[in-house]
Protein backbone atom coordinates (compact mmCIF):
# COMPACT_ATOMS: atom_id res chain seq x y z
CA UNK A 1 0.00 0.00 0.00
CA UNK A 2 1.18 3.60 -1.04
CA UNK A 3 2.01 5.76 2.17
CA UNK A 4 -0.35 8.69 0.80
CA UNK A 5 -3.54 5.88 0.68
CA UNK A 6 -2.94 5.81 4.40
CA UNK A 7 -3.54 9.12 5.43
CA UNK A 8 -6.99 10.19 6.02
CA UNK A 9 -8.99 13.18 4.15
CA UNK A 10 -8.90 16.44 6.34
CA UNK A 11 -11.82 16.53 8.75
CA UNK A 12 -11.24 20.24 9.42
CA UNK A 13 -11.16 20.70 5.72
CA UNK A 14 -14.69 18.30 4.74
CA UNK A 15 -16.08 20.43 7.88
CA UNK A 16 -15.27 24.02 6.65
CA UNK A 17 -16.41 22.90 3.21
CA UNK A 18 -19.67 21.92 4.69
CA UNK A 19 -20.68 24.97 7.00
CA UNK A 20 -19.70 27.45 3.99
CA UNK A 21 -22.06 25.43 1.83
CA UNK A 22 -24.63 25.64 4.27
CA UNK A 23 -23.83 29.54 5.25
CA UNK A 24 -24.10 30.33 1.10
CA UNK A 25 -27.68 28.28 2.05
CA UNK A 26 -28.69 30.56 4.43
CA UNK A 27 -28.50 28.68 7.50
CA UNK A 28 -27.25 31.05 10.69
CA UNK A 29 -23.62 28.97 11.12
CA UNK A 30 -21.05 29.63 13.32
CA UNK A 31 -17.89 27.72 12.39
CA UNK A 32 -15.16 26.76 14.17
CA UNK A 33 -13.22 24.73 11.92
CA UNK A 34 -10.29 26.03 10.15
CA UNK A 35 -9.22 28.51 12.59
CA UNK A 36 -9.58 31.60 10.01
CA UNK A 37 -8.74 34.97 11.57
CA UNK A 38 -12.51 36.79 12.35
CA UNK A 39 -10.75 40.05 10.76
CA UNK A 40 -9.14 41.08 7.77
CA UNK A 41 -5.12 41.14 6.95
CA UNK A 42 -4.30 45.05 8.39
CA UNK A 43 -4.23 47.58 6.15
CA UNK A 44 0.38 47.85 7.31
CA UNK A 45 0.30 44.47 5.90
CA UNK A 46 -1.33 44.60 2.44
CA UNK A 47 0.62 47.98 1.86
CA UNK A 48 4.02 46.40 2.04
CA UNK A 49 3.19 43.23 0.27
CA UNK A 50 2.22 45.43 -2.73
CA UNK A 51 5.82 47.49 -1.81
CA UNK A 52 7.33 44.28 -2.09
CA UNK A 53 5.22 43.44 -5.09
CA UNK A 54 6.29 46.42 -6.72
CA UNK A 55 10.01 45.60 -5.70
CA UNK A 56 10.16 42.68 -8.08
CA UNK A 57 11.27 41.00 -4.45
CA UNK A 58 9.37 38.12 -5.43
CA UNK A 59 11.88 35.31 -6.66
CA UNK A 60 13.04 32.32 -4.95
CA UNK A 61 14.43 32.91 -1.15
CA UNK A 62 16.57 30.52 0.69
CA UNK A 63 14.75 27.25 1.56
CA UNK A 64 15.26 27.83 4.94
CA UNK A 65 13.87 31.67 5.29
CA UNK A 66 14.81 35.12 4.44
CA UNK A 67 17.44 35.68 6.08
CA UNK A 68 16.60 39.37 7.24
CA UNK A 69 13.40 37.77 9.02
CA UNK A 70 15.85 35.27 10.50
CA UNK A 71 17.73 38.24 12.19
CA UNK A 72 14.95 40.26 13.41
CA UNK A 73 13.38 36.88 15.01
CA UNK A 74 16.66 35.99 16.73
CA UNK A 75 17.46 39.86 17.81
CA UNK A 76 13.39 39.91 19.31
CA UNK A 77 14.09 36.18 20.68
CA UNK A 78 17.51 37.35 22.82
CA UNK A 79 15.77 40.47 23.91
CA UNK A 80 13.26 38.13 25.77
CA UNK A 81 16.61 36.56 26.89
CA UNK A 82 15.56 33.63 24.00
CA UNK A 83 19.02 32.61 23.02
CA UNK A 84 18.96 31.41 19.04
CA UNK A 85 21.27 32.64 16.48
CA UNK A 86 19.75 33.24 13.01
CA UNK A 87 20.87 29.58 12.10
CA UNK A 88 19.20 28.30 14.24
CA UNK A 89 16.15 29.66 13.23
CA UNK A 90 13.73 28.30 10.10
CA UNK A 91 11.09 30.05 8.44
CA UNK A 92 8.33 28.02 7.55
CA UNK A 93 4.62 28.86 6.16
CA UNK A 94 2.72 27.88 9.08
CA UNK A 95 2.79 25.34 12.55
CA UNK A 96 1.90 22.03 10.28
CA UNK A 97 4.65 22.57 8.00
CA UNK A 98 6.79 23.26 10.83
CA UNK A 99 5.41 20.31 13.17
CA UNK A 100 5.69 18.24 9.35
CA UNK A 101 9.57 18.88 8.70
CA UNK A 102 10.03 18.10 12.95
CA UNK A 103 8.79 15.10 12.48
CA UNK A 104 9.96 13.84 9.39
CA UNK A 105 13.63 14.26 10.21
CA UNK A 106 14.02 12.37 13.54
CA UNK A 107 11.16 9.57 12.75
CA UNK A 108 11.59 6.62 11.42
CA UNK A 109 9.45 3.64 9.93
CA UNK A 110 8.60 1.46 13.60
CA UNK A 111 8.90 4.97 15.78
CA UNK A 112 6.52 5.48 17.67
CA UNK A 113 4.51 8.62 18.83
CA UNK A 114 2.53 9.05 21.43
CA UNK A 115 -0.96 12.03 21.10
CA UNK A 116 -2.72 12.86 23.75
CA UNK A 117 -6.61 12.55 22.56
CA UNK A 118 -8.25 14.54 21.75
CA UNK A 119 -5.70 16.09 19.25
CA UNK A 120 -4.92 18.42 16.63
CA UNK A 121 -6.47 16.39 13.38
CA UNK A 122 -2.87 16.96 11.61
CA UNK A 123 -1.09 15.11 13.99
CA UNK A 124 -1.83 11.29 12.60
CA UNK A 125 -1.11 12.34 8.87
CA UNK A 126 1.97 13.81 9.33
CA UNK A 127 3.09 10.92 11.72
CA UNK A 128 1.85 8.24 8.82
CA UNK A 129 4.36 10.31 6.32
CA UNK A 130 6.79 9.50 8.54
CA UNK A 131 6.28 5.85 8.30
CA UNK A 132 5.77 6.41 12.40
CA UNK A 133 2.82 5.16 14.54
CA UNK A 134 0.36 6.84 16.06
CA UNK A 135 -0.03 5.92 19.54
CA UNK A 136 -2.73 7.50 21.37
CA UNK A 137 -3.70 7.95 25.13
CA UNK A 138 -7.13 8.43 25.72
CA UNK A 139 -8.39 11.93 27.65
CA UNK A 140 -11.75 13.00 28.53
CA UNK A 141 -14.20 15.48 29.48
CA UNK A 142 -14.12 14.08 33.56
CA UNK A 143 -10.80 14.04 33.45
CA UNK A 144 -10.73 18.02 32.14
CA UNK A 145 -8.74 16.04 29.49
CA UNK A 146 -5.41 15.95 31.24
CA UNK A 147 -3.43 13.27 30.33
CA UNK A 148 -2.74 10.32 32.85
CA UNK A 149 0.88 9.97 33.93
CA UNK A 150 0.72 6.18 34.97
CA UNK A 151 -1.31 5.45 31.48
CA UNK A 152 1.10 7.29 29.60
CA UNK A 153 4.23 5.90 31.26
CA UNK A 154 2.21 2.53 30.40
CA UNK A 155 2.27 3.36 26.72
CA UNK A 156 5.99 4.07 26.47
CA UNK A 157 8.13 1.28 24.88
CA UNK A 158 11.65 1.09 22.91
CA UNK A 159 9.58 2.60 20.04
CA UNK A 160 8.44 5.54 21.85
CA UNK A 161 10.31 8.31 20.43
CA UNK A 162 8.01 11.21 20.65
CA UNK A 163 5.70 12.48 22.87
CA UNK A 164 3.49 15.41 21.56
CA UNK A 165 2.74 17.61 24.52
CA UNK A 166 0.14 20.33 23.19
CA UNK A 167 -0.69 22.92 25.38
CA UNK A 168 -3.09 24.84 25.02
CA UNK A 169 -4.53 21.61 23.88
CA UNK A 170 -6.00 21.82 20.35
CA UNK A 171 -9.16 21.12 20.30
CA UNK A 172 -10.13 21.23 23.82
CA UNK A 173 -8.30 24.28 25.11
CA UNK A 174 -6.84 23.06 28.04
CA UNK A 175 -4.00 24.19 29.53
CA UNK A 176 -1.93 21.86 31.16
CA UNK A 177 -1.73 23.08 35.27
CA UNK A 178 1.81 22.50 36.72
CA UNK A 179 1.99 19.27 38.20
CA UNK A 180 1.17 17.81 35.23
CA UNK A 181 4.02 19.48 33.01
CA UNK A 182 5.85 18.29 36.24
CA UNK A 183 4.89 14.77 35.82
CA UNK A 184 5.53 14.87 32.04
CA UNK A 185 9.13 16.17 32.70
CA UNK A 186 9.74 13.62 35.54
CA UNK A 187 8.60 10.64 33.00
CA UNK A 188 10.56 12.26 29.85
CA UNK A 189 13.82 12.20 32.02
CA UNK A 190 12.84 8.77 33.22
CA UNK A 191 12.60 7.55 29.76
CA UNK A 192 15.76 9.19 28.58
CA UNK A 193 18.24 7.44 30.81
CA UNK A 194 15.92 4.49 31.20
CA UNK A 195 15.34 3.69 27.39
Amino acid sequence: MDIIDKIPFSKTIEINSLAKKLKKEGKNIINLTAGEPDFSTPQIIIEKAKEVLDENAIKYTNSDGIQELKNTISLFLNRKNIMFSSEEIIITNGAKQALFNALISILNEEDEVILFSPFWVSYIPAILLSGAKPVILETNFENAFLPDIEKLEKLITSKTKIIIVNSPNNPTGVVYPKEIIKGLLILLIKMIFLL
